[in-house]
């Protein structure tokens, strides 16, 4: 009996990668310094964008519209962004984000209440003092779990003058520990491998170990919060190890070899089981930075590095968490990189290596670049490929 032989396999078929997910249209409306009615609209078409304002003329407003809308954990309600001046009602302020997916835009606003029985939801407030208005964001459920928002969420990193000086100034005249720091902005969904084999955050890692503090000290307490802090030990320490060589390669990028980061000083934290309530702490939350310059270990790095070295090495600490954190899963979602004046504690001669930094380390995000500074503006502009970047000037009133 004959047999057919067998068919040749098909060479896999071609798949076109998909369009990494960017921000088209960024729109403003009665928010800040944009009042209503009529709205500020920043087209980026997927690009980066350099804007320059004034103060006073909504710089700013942008950034604070960014690092919201892109948030799981919001540092402010919409109605504080309102524009007291413009004589719209609360419902007209507004932040709007169009995608280049081509799909509906996103929106973060304020409705009036639906007149459902029950109690007003939380921070609702009256217009015209009868019906309560009510928040809709697209993170969360009320405002359509926009998964394009959140997955931003966790990729996103807003930066002003101000976070730089948690990591220097701000220390007071004892030794940097940066332990907060990186438990909350640099570190907090960073993902590691526990005991049994499942993925947590450093975050979640954390909130497991203030659960576990016990009321009474029984010997199943005790065991359950020791083995907390063992995972959060673990997996803290895991992350460190990977920050630090983004750190150190940041930081030369920035300002070359002269000042140098040792690798992180974790010992752990404990649970302290003192017979008195108030003497029951979680202890051993301290994760100091070491420095040195030209090979001299500085004790107090904010008494003796100048402002342009201090500013670069808060920078680098801010991006190495970014980059050590930011989930590669996802090819797609749009990574996000808003800074806002954050080069101002440096001489023109130091901010173009930062230009190149976010043009290669960064060259996968899209970055929202701001500045007060309009010399600064017309030198990153001449310096900016016009081919990944768009630039903006913002006026007050206009």
């Amino acid at each position: 009996m004959s047999t057919v032989p067998p068919a040749p396999a098909l060479p896999p078929a071609s798949v076109t990668p998909a369009t990494p997910l960017r921000i088209k249209r960024l729109t403003l409306t009665d928010f800040r310094a944009f009042p209503g009615p009529a709205p500020a609209h920043f087209d980026l078409d997927g690009k980066n964008l350099l804007v320059y304002g004034e103060n006073g003329a909504g710089k700013s407003s942008v950034f604070h519209a960014l690092s919201d809308f892109f948030s799981l954990k919001r540092s402010r309600n919409l109605r504080v962004y309102k524009n007291v001046f413009s004589g719209e009602p609360e419902t007209s302020c507004a932040v709007e984000v169009e995608f280049n997916d081509g799909a509906p835009s996103a929106k973060w606003f304020m409705q009036l209440g639906s007149g459902a029985i029950g109690a007003a939801p939380l921070g609702s407030h009256p217009i015209g003092g009868t019906t309560p208005t009510r928040e809709r964001h697209p993170a969360t459920v009320a405002g359509g779990n926009d998964t394009r928002v959140t997955q931003a969420a966790l990729r996103r990193a807003a930066l002003d003058y101000r976070a730089l000086l948690d990591t220097n100034y701000k220390q007071g005249d004892g030794a940097i520990n940066l332990f907060d720091i990186a438990l909350e902005k640099l570190l907090a969904d960073f993902p590691v491998t526990v005991a049994g084999g499942t993925t947590q955050t450093i975050g979640e890692l954390w909130r497991a170990v203030e659960q576990a503090r016990p009321a009474k000290h029984t010997k199943t307490a005790l065991t359950k919060v020791n083995q907390a802090c063992a995972d959060f030990n673990s997996g803290f320490n895991q992350a460190l190890v990977a920050l630090h060589p983004l750190v150190g390669t940041l930081l030369g990028d920035l300002i070359g070899t002269d000042v140098a980061v040792a690798p992180f000083a974790f010992g752990g934290v404990t649970y302290t089981a003192a017979y008195y309530k108030r003497d029951r702490e979680i202890a051993g939350c301290s994760l100091t930075l070491s420095v040195s310059y030209r090979n001299h270990a500085l004790s107090i790095p904010q008494h003796f590095l100048n402002e342009a070295r201090l500013s670069a090495l808060g920078l680098a600490i801010y991006l190495a968490g970014r980059l050590a954190c930011t989930p590669t899963a996802n090819a797609t979602a749009l990574k996000l990189l808003v800074l806002d004046d954050v080069l101002i504690g440096l001489d023109h001669s130091n901010r173009l290596p930062m230009l190149d930094v976010l043009n290669t380390k960064f060259a996968d995000w899209q970055i929202v670049l701001l500045t007060h500074d309009r010399n600064w503006f017309d030198l990153a502009r001449s310096h900016l490929p016009d081919a990944n970047w768009k630039c903006v000037e913002v006026y007050e009133g206009d």
